[in-house]
């Protein structure tokens, strides 16, 4: 929004209205959610506005790159916890397993995928449901 005051030109910010307020729901498809923490990653600079991010009762973590694995053949419920170890962290969304590849603290420091899932104390088979 752009106001004129005088002859001085002001220009005011104001909140964007961001998709889910940042928080990524897993019953999106695999583009949706791609499109969205592309959106939302201006690294290596700062994001004012909001970033992608999950989010459930034990923590917060920010979500800055994600890769397809696989489409979903399982059967399985959108948020369900197909790996979680030091080396993967894979989860299934409404049309495929993702890989969350690059996780970051509430305070822009870069995470393990270990330590992601220590945060928000996922284990396999575990369902991650966002809370907004």
């Amino acid at each position: 929004v752009v106001h004129f005051y005088s002859a001085t030109l002001v220009r005011i910010y104001s909140a964007l209205d961001t998709k889910n307020m940042g928080y990524i729901d897993f019953a999106w498809s695999y583009e949706e959610i791609d499109r969205f923490v592309r959106g939302l990653s201006y690294f290596p600079f700062e994001n004012n506005f909001s970033y992608a991010k999950l989010r459930n009762s034990s923590g917060e973590v920010i979500l800055n790159r994600i890769s397809r694995i696989g489409n979903t053949s399982y059967n399985s419920e959108p948020g369900t916890i197909f790996k979680a170890n030091k080396n993967e962290f894979q989860i299934a969304c409404s049309d495929s397993i993702i890989e969350l590849d690059d996780l970051l603290t509430s305070s822009l420091t870069p995470l393990t995928k270990l330590e992601a899932i220590d945060i928000l104390k996922l284990k396999e088979g575990s369902l991650l449901k966002t809370i907004i």
